[in-house]
């Protein structure tokens, strides 16, 4: 998160933001924040939260969400993007690249395999769902600056 602060000059969009937990750094760090969540129960949580009380919530996703009323200098995602097919990630990506500020950058945060057979071994593997081993694999982090 300090490092989304560091590369933010004001403003912040993270798609479905789920409670709020990821974005509240940037919030408390005085950055303007806007929230994209499909879930109105989600939604519902986080405007609940006292330190979330400063951001604007939208309904959707990261294919389908509203105008916004500016330009946004970084976008967040966490554990998200992994849901997409290629195509999709693909729309996202050049969707995203039209909210951007010139030099703004995309961060996405997302469950990571070394390679196709390892994803397959770890999904397939019985013992792995019973133990919630999914949980501990480590995130990987996509980071991309966005210059038109």
């Amino acid at each position: 998160m300090d490092e989304i602060i560091k590369a933010s000059s004001e403003i912040v969009l993270e798609f479905e933001s789920d409670i709020g937990n990821l974005i509240e750094k940037p919030i408390t760090a005085g950055k303007t924040v806007y929230l994209v969540e499909p879930s109105p129960e989600m939604r519902k949580i986080a405007k609940g939260k006292t330190s979330l009380q400063n951001p604007t919530f939208y309904a959707g996703g990261m294919e389908n969400f509203p105008e916004l009323p500016a330009v946004v200098d970084v976008i967040v995602s966490n554990r998200v993007f992994h849901q997409l097919r290629a195509a999709e990630k693909k729309r996202a990506v050049e969707n995203c690249g039209q909210l951007l500020s010139e030099g703004g950058k995309i961060i996405f945060g997302d469950t990571m395999f070394l390679s196709q057979a390892t994803y397959a071994k770890i999904v397939t593997e019985k013992k792995l769902w019973e133990n919630s081993i999914l949980q501990q694999i480590w995130s990987g982090c996509i980071i991309r600056s966005w210059s038109t």
